[in-house]
C-alpha cells in the first residue's frame, strides 16, 4: 500500500511524512520550499509496516509542483490532502482537488486540516 501526501507549500506535509514513517527523513522548517524533491520511504512504525509513504515537494513556484503532485495522485492508493486550516482553501487547493477528482481518487482521499494549534 502507498500513502501519498499532497498539498500546497508549507502546510505540514513533510512533518506528517516523518510521523508516518517513524523517523526524520524529510527536513522540516518554517521556510516554504524546503522539500524540493519527491520523497519515498517505508514506514518503520509497527502499525504501518510495509506501507510506502510519498511526500511531495513544496516548491516556491506552484507550477513546478504540479508534475510531482500528478505523479503522487497516480501512484498512491490513498491520498492525504493536507491544508493549512488557518489560511483555508485557495486556488492551489482547488487545483489539487480538481486533479484528484479527474484521476478518480476522490473516494480514496482524506482531507487533513493542519496548523490548528492554539485555535481549538
Amino acid at each position: 500500500m502507498r500513502i501519498g501526501l499532497v498539498g500546497a507549500a508549507n502546510v505540514g506535509k513533510s512533518t506528517l511524512f516523518n510521523r508516518l514513517i517513524g523517523t526524520y527523513r524529510a527536513i522540516v522548517t518554517n521556510i516554504a520550499g524546503t522539500t524540493r524533491e519527491l520523497l519515498r520511504d517505508y514506514s518503520q512504525r509497527e502499525e504501518l509496516k510495509g506501507v510506502e509513504v510519498i511526500d511531495s515537494p513544496g516548491l516556491l513556484d506552484f507550477s513546478d509542483e504540479l508534475a510531482f503532485i500528478e505523479q503522487i495522485i497516480h501512484d498512491a492508493d490513498i491520498l492525504f490532502f493536507v491544508i493549512d486550516a488557518k489560511t483555508g482553501i485557495g486556488a492551489k487547493e482547488e487545483q489539487i482537488a480538481a486533479m484528484i477528482i479527474a484521476a478518480g481518487k476522490k473516494d480514496k482521499t482524506v482531507l487533513v486540516a493542519n496548523k490548528l494549534e492554539g485555535h481549538l
